[in-house]
């Protein structure tokens, strides 16, 4: 009996464990679509600027 809760509570562990690895990557590719955004709309403001 204690090892089958042993065992559920390593289960909910591992899974906690990859849903926040989950969200980091999420966040991380989010914050790099972001920069990605931005250096795009700066270079049409230079490039506005040039014209």
């Amino acid at each position: 009996l204690q090892q089958e809760r042993q065992q559920r509570l390593l289960q909910q562990e591992r899974q906690q464990r990859l849903l926040q690895q989950e969200r980091q990557q999420r966040l991380l590719q989010q914050e790099r679509q972001q920069r990605l955004l931005q250096q795009e709309r700066q270079q049409r403001l230079l490039q506005q600027e040039r014209q």
